[in-house]
This record gives C-alpha cells, structure tokens and sequence, in this order.
C-alpha cells in the first residue's frame, strides 16, 4: 500500500488524504507530525484509539529503505522495475519524501481503514508537558474485503503425540473453523487436499481477562481485541513427511480460505537422523524505519 500527500491542498492518499484544511508549507520541523491507522466501524473511529502509527520521520526511512530494496530486487524483475519506477517518482516529486510505503499491510480483523494525518504543535510551557497535535487531514475510507473472515495469524504446534500436528489461526468474526490437508505431491504436482477436519475449538479474550496493568488497559498502544482464536488438531499424520494444508472459516457465505501452506512432521521416536532447529527472539521492530528513522 502506498500512502501519498501533497503539501498545499493536502491529498493524503490510500491513493489521498481528503483535506481537512490547508497543509502548512513544508518545513523541516514536519518530522514529528504522526500518520497514524484507525481501523474498526467507521462511525466509531475514536481519535484515541489507533491500530499503528509513525512520525514522518520514520515514514520517510522506511519509504527510502524500501525504494533501496525494490531497485535492487527489480534488477531482473519487470514488475518491480515497473513498480519501483513509480515509487521513486513519488519519493522524489517536488523534492520531498510526502509517501509512506507498506509492504506489508498490518494484520486488521476490521471492515474499514482510515488514515489521519496529525501535526504536532509547539509545547505549551506547563507541567507535565504532553504533546499536542491538530488534525490535518484524513483519508477516505478503506474497506477491507473479507478481512473478518480471512485467516491470519496462522501457527503450527506439536502435541504429546509424534503422528499429530496442532494448527492455529485467527479470524475478525467468529464461526466453524476447518482445515484441508494431503500428503504433498513429488516433482512439484500440485497437492491433493483429500482430507477435512471441521470444528475444534474456538476461544477469544478481551482486556478484562488480563492481569493487571499495563494488559487491561485499553488506552492508545495498549489491548488490542484478538477477535477468535481457533484450534484444530489433525490426527494419524505420517511421521517424517511434507504435508500441505489450508484453514478456514465456515459461515453463512460458505468458507474462505488461506493460501496453501506445508509442514513435515517429525522423526521418529528414537531416530538417529540429524535434526536442525532454528530459535530466535522477539524482533520488536517490523520495520527498518521505525527503529532507523526516529
């Protein structure tokens, strides 16, 4: 997604930003003014309640970190060199960097989307200072198709038993889960899911449930709504073999699907076979302008 605004009539796009009134003129003290996403049923936007937000410092790294990447991954890709050609024209328009692009989307379980162009005005000289900031401009509506339905957040887990595998996921409304799995094909034939589990379990939480501050807080940047949590173990697997599956969502308007993905379960009890495991910790940062560009 490339969000873009012009600095007079302020067009903040998804493609643009409506204006609300005019932008000020550009000025090099705009790095602390906030972008910032609210995602949930548009008569409900609560200007206190965002999804993600950034300064337009990190925007402008994280936008030029990823022309960066784009030119050199394009070398040999007509697509991105397409693409690229016109991030660059964005970036470089009227020399200012007014474009935040998101490679990847946030994980949203909302119908709609917004985004709010915030600028941060002078401290007043009181105590405790707090920063301040006056609504420049929004954007129109985003509307998100099949984003309560779709799966998200997809994991696998091993049980107490070797020949099963416990799968995962997330959705925005609540409704059957199910998944389809097969053994993978050979010479990359395309998989036969021949097998269907439907049910499982479904758990969901909200602030309320958690334990103290700062997790039952639902102030800006605190508790989130998970939306439902869904469960399905498949049973009987053959051990040390590539299996391919998707998840899904059963309701009223039949059953959307995730991409197909693959797993291979583990060795057997008492193998001697080589095993190689890889463990990392929390990345914190999902992107190279917020931690680079404040």
């Amino acid at each position: 997604l490339v969000v873009s605004w012009t600095e007079s009539s302020s067009t903040m796009t998804s493609r643009v930003l409506h204006p609300i009134r005019e932008v000020d003129k550009h000025n090099a003290n705009d790095k602390d003014d906030i972008v910032a996403l609210y995602c949930g049923r548009e008569e409900e936007f609560n200007p206190h309640q965002f999804r993600e937000a950034a300064s337009l410092s990190q925007i402008r790294a994280t936008s030029k970190r990823a022309l960066h990447d784009l030119q050199y991954h394009a070398q040999n890709n007509v697509e991105l060199q397409s693409f690229e050609k016109k991030l660059g024209t964005l970036l470089s328009k009227n020399n200012t960097s007014n474009v935040w692009y998101i490679e990847s989307f946030p994980i949203v379980r909302e119908e709609t989307c917004q985004f709010r162009l915030w600028k941060r005005l002078p401290q007043m000289n009181t105590y405790p200072r707090k920063p301040r900031f006056i609504l420049e401009s929004v954007s129109p509506v985003l509307r998100l198709k099949n984003s309560m339905q779709i799966p998200t957040a997809i994991h696998l887990a091993l049980t107490g038993n070797a020949s099963e595998i416990s799968i995962s996921f997330n959705t925005g409304e609540e409704g059957t889960p199910v998944v389809m799995y097969g053994k993978a094909s050979e010479n990359n034939k395309p998989t036969v899911l021949k097998h269907k589990v439907e049910g499982g379990v479904t758990n969901t939480y909200q602030a309320t449930d958690m334990c103290q501050e700062p997790a039952t807080s639902t102030d800006p940047g605190s508790f989130i709504p998970p939306g439902y949590l869904h469960t399905i173990t498949l049973r009987g697997l053959d051990l040390d073999t590539n299996h391919d599956y998707k998840v899904g969502l059963a309701g009223g308007q039949g059953i959307t699907w995730s991409n197909i993905h693959r797993f291979r379960t583990t060795l057997p009890i008492g193998s001697t076979q080589p095993l190689s495991l890889l463990v990392y910790a929390d990345q914190g940062c999902p992107e190279f302008g917020w931690a680079m560009g404040a």
